[in-house]
């Protein structure tokens, strides 16, 4: 039941990204290609690839801190 509720919590934050940063993120952590792949695949600069990467990290990382910890209550 943890893994679901980490899965699910996983799920929300990249649902939150904008859709390049979905697809970046499900290209390049997700399926593990590499950034050079990615951007064939999107049709993008590997630079940007890096970019948007960059973008969604800081982004997911900003959203875990603002959600509310589980089992901590007010």
């Amino acid at each position: 039941m943890l893994l679901t509720k980490q899965f699910a919590r996983k799920s929300k934050l990249i649902a939150a990204l904008t859709e390049r940063q979905r697809q970046v993120v499900t290209l390049c952590i997700l399926q593990e290609q590499s950034h050079a792949e990615a951007a064939r695949r999107l049709c993008l600069k590997e630079a940007s690839v890096k970019t948007y990467l960059k973008s969604a990290r800081k982004n997911l990382k900003k959203q875990a801190l603002l959600e509310p910890s589980e089992g901590v209550t007010a």
